[in-house]
Formats: C-alpha cells, structure tokens, sequence
C-alpha cells in the first residue's frame, strides 16, 4: 500500500499538468482578434527561423506523415528574455476542435523544447505544430522538423516489384490471346517483353537525357511552355520521351522481325514490348512514392499507372510494331516510319492529357486531378481496344494483303 502512493501521486501529477496544458491551448484560440500564421512543411528536413509577432496568437506548421514515421521537432529561442509554447496536434485545422497530444507538447514557456512522435496505426497522416507565447513582444525563433521513415522491409519491396509487372504481365497474356489462329509462341513473348523492361528503359533514358541537354541548351523556352512552372519538363514530356521512348521499344520489335509471319503479329509483339516497358516504370514510379508517401501511396500509384500508362504503352507501340509487320512481310513500298510517328502522337496526347491534370490540380485540387485521370483513363483504354480490334480483324482474314 505504502508503494502505491508515490505512483498515485505522480499520475495525479501528470493529470493536473495535462489539464493545466490544455486548458493553455484552448486559451490560445480565445481571442477573436488575434491573428495566426500558418506553413506548410514541404521540405525535408524543414528548417526555418520566424518571428512569432506579438500580434499573433500562434504560429502554425502543417505536416503530413504516415504509419510508422516518426516527426523529430525542436524550437528554439533566440529573442532574450522571450519563451514560446509548443503543442502538437492531430489534424490540419487547429479551429476545428483539434486533437492535443499533451505528451508531446510543452504548456510551460521555455527558450527550448524538443520531442519525437511515432506516428502509430490510429493516428492518421495531417498533423500540426503549433508554436505560441506569453511574453509580450516579438519572439525570434528557429525550427527544425524532421521526419524518419523506416527502412523498407523485404516484403515491402517484393510487394512494390510483384504488383508493378503482374498488370502488364497479365495484359500481355489478353493481348496475346486475341488471336484465336496462329498465337504467338511464348519464347518470343517473354523476350520482347523483357526487351521492353530492360534494354528500352535503359535506350530511352540515354536517349531523353541527351536530347534534353542538347535542346535546353540549344534553344529558349518554347511557347509552348509558357504558364507551367518547368519548361524542361514540358519539353520532356510532349516531345522528347515520345520520340525516344516509341523508338526504344520498337527497336525491340524491328530486331526480332524475322520472327514475324502475319500482320497482326506486329501488333502483338509491338504491345508486349510496351507492356515490359510500362511494368519498370511502375516499379520506380511506386519507389518514389514509397519514398515519399510509403507503401499505401506506392500501391496507389502503381494501380493508377496499371490502368492507364500500361495501355498507353502498349497501343503507342503496337502501331510501330504493325508497321514492322507489313514493311517485312509486304515490301520497302510499306514504310514502318508512319506508324511510328502516329505512336510517337498518342504517346504525346497522353502526356498531353497528363500535364494538362497538373495544372487542373493545381487549380481545383482532387476534382481537377481526378476528371483528368479519368480521361486519360479512357484515352488509354479505347486504343487498346482498338488494338485488340484490329488484331481480331486480321486474324479473320488470313492470308490477307493489301
């Protein structure tokens, strides 16, 4: 029973310290006429040194981290004789009945305060700092936030890698099986589709980084680059990586052809290679938003890709490769170099299509976002029906030429 009483006595402690916290936080959002200040923690690690004005009711620092981070924070105090306040909260809108973490918040007014929160499963991903004072002038501080995310564990990365090339493996086995006569052997298959995973990557990134150094540094902006915040980008995605990347994955085609025996294998083998090369993109594009978002916005960028840039892939370059097709099986009269160019077109539209979905998320947020994805959604799977149409009608009509 004598033991007891100290732990008694310490949770009563601790009790009266949180309420006296909170009953200081509450008092922050008193005054109706006091201003606040609000940023946001866009950079990694965030340093900054602000001046909480005396004007002010508080500064205010938006951060977002997932399941498993953990925010490292501290602020310190460069004005003499000055003192701040800091609370950390769930949420981004403090107005809003926020959610104080007494623990890991300091009501006393100090020159210093440090703390670590580990983001756990129930915690969600918005989170606030929230700086404030009782001294009566200005204050002048510094803050540092820095969030640690774990080291990706084995299952994570064998996750990312099966669900980025499953999609575009399965649509390779549909595509393939459109034909009802004369399917392609799956010896051929599987190596133009790891031509397109492979070698087309590697060729086009050499290729796109060549190429944007020697237009950068050529030309001026382009009109065409006028209102979006990255020319370079621009150019990159509307003109450079349609050209380089629709030659890269035909290429793939073109030194295999003799492999080809009708038409509507160049659509096929055409596709596969695109298929091979949207399945790496979706591997490093789910490593960067793993990077950035963690696993669950990993996943969510590599279904969206799925869905979309795999079949974009595969339609752009199944046209190049039907161009192949008939140049090898009809004569030099059949130049393969339109079809490349009609690929290299819808390549572009659909960056188009994308680039145009920046700007409208930038401007109206999720709703612009989530009207150009659907958009490009369809984009991408109305060519590849159309494909898958055309492979249909040449395999009804063997023995077919033009």
């Amino acid at each position: 029973m004598d033991r007891a009483l100290p732990s008694q006595g310490r949770l009563r402690a601790r009790i009266l310290l949180a309420a006296v916290a909170i009953v200081v936080f509450v008092a922050i959002f008193a005054a109706p006429t006091a201003t606040a200040k609000s940023y946001s923690v866009d950079t990694d690690p965030y340093v900054a040194t602000n001046t909480l004005n005396r004007s002010d009711s508080r500064d205010a620092y938006a951060l977002v981290a997932q399941e498993r981070w953990k925010v490292n924070y501290s602020v310190n105090v460069a004005t003499a004789g000055a003192c701040l306040r800091v609370f950390f909260i769930r949420g981004h809108n403090p107005n809003a009945t926020p959610e104080f973490l007494p623990a890991f918040s300091s009501s006393n007014c100090s020159r210093a305060y440090g703390n670590t929160f580990p983001v756990g499963p129930n915690d969600g991903t918005d989170f606030t700092i929230i700086v404030n004072t009782s001294y009566a002038g200005d204050v002048d501080y510094s803050i540092t936030i820095t969030i640690v995310r774990p080291p990706i564990t084995i299952g994570e990365i064998a996750l990312i890698v099966i669900l980025a090339f499953l999609p575009p493996a399965l649509f390779v086995v549909w595509i393939r099986n459109t034909e009802r006569y004369g399917r392609e052997p799956w010896g051929p298959i599987v190596g133009i589709f790891l031509w397109g995973a492979i070698f087309a990557v590697i060729i086009g990134a050499i290729l796109s980084l060549l190429f944007l150094l020697v237009l950068g540094a050529a030309s001026p902006e382009h009109a065409l680059a006028k209102g979006f915040p990255d020319p370079g980008t621009i150019l990159l995605a509307l003109v450079i990586a349609p050209f380089t990347e629709e030659f890269a994955k035909a290429f793939g085609v073109l030194r295999r052809s003799f492999i080809i025996r009708e038409p509507e294998d160049g659509f096929i083998y055409g596709a596969t290679s695109g298929l091979g090369f949207s399945a790496t993109e979706n591997l490093l594009y789910g490593a960067a938003a793993f990077a950035v978002g963690g696993l669950v916005a990993s996943l969510i960028a590599i279904a969206v890709r799925s869905i979309s840039s795999s079949f974009l892939h595969a339609s752009a370059t199944s046209l190049t490769g039907y161009g192949i097709a008939r140049n090898r099986l009809w004569g030099p009269r059949y130049s393969a170099l339109p079809w490349y160019l009609a690929a290299v077109a819808m390549h572009a539209a659909f960056n188009g299509i994308a680039t145009v979905g920046v700007l409208l998320a930038a401007q109206y947020g999720d709703a612009g976002f989530f009207l150009v994805l659907a958009g490009a959604v369809v984009f991408a799977f109305a060519a590849i029906s159309i494909v898958r149409g055309k492979i249909m009608e040449h395999d009804a009509r063997q023995g077919w030429v033009p």
